[in-house]
């Protein structure tokens, strides 16, 4: 799939229009930069194997910003974005599910790290729950309705646990800047209303 959005988004032309779009969103810049700082990375590390496979990994972090930031009104993000929520929500639901399983059938305590984290590594499977985190957490900021608010708000508090339960550290990290990183976005919200 990632190489198709790719070849479309080569196909369509527009590149200097495209690329400033990219640099105007501030969100697909702040993630793309994640990946880059793991590129620069690559030079100062002694294992290039392992590092090669890491950057291979998260390429998704740069090249999903860089096509969805340059996209037209013809999709719909929006809804792209509350599927990628609905995802994360469903991946989080299955791992707590099947901790709970084992914990009561007496197999084992599988609540925690990579026990836990049944479909990536647990700091990938983060970096996706922080990303939400943050979707979600623009998006209450704009919404005037109380009831949404507090759903949005028991999904930022639901993957913020299940962010926990996976025991990665940088996640963990990440909800806390994402929290002061939100913080300007709420003042602007406010300011437009």
């Amino acid at each position: 799939i990632i190489i198709l959005l790719i070849f479309f988004w080569l196909l369509s032309g527009n590149f200097k229009i495209r690329l400033l779009q990219f640099f105007k969103n501030k969100i697909a810049v702040f993630f793309s930069a994640f990946f880059f700082l793991h590129l620069i990375g690559l030079f100062y590390s002694d294992n290039l194997k392992y590092g090669f496979a890491d950057i291979e990994t998260k390429l998704s972090l740069f090249i999903f910003p860089l096509i969805f930031s340059a996209i037209g009104e013809k999709i719909d993000k929006d809804k792209i974005l509350r599927f990628f929520i609905l995802g994360c929500f469903t991946a989080s639901m299955v791992c707590f599910l099947k901790a709970a399983y084992l914990f009561f059938t007496g197999s084992a305590v599988n609540f925690f790290y990579t026990d836990f984290s049944l479909f990536l590594h647990p700091s990938y499977f983060a970096v996706y729950l922080n990303l939400a985190i943050l979707i979600l957490l623009i998006r209450s900021f704009n919404l005037n309705s109380l009831i949404l608010k507090m759903v949005n708000y028991s999904l930022v508090l639901f993957f913020s646990v299940t962010v926990i339960f996976l025991s990665s550290k940088m996640g963990i990290i990440w909800i806390l800047v994402i929290s002061i990183i939100g913080r300007p976005f709420k003042r602007k919200s406010a300011a437009g209303n």
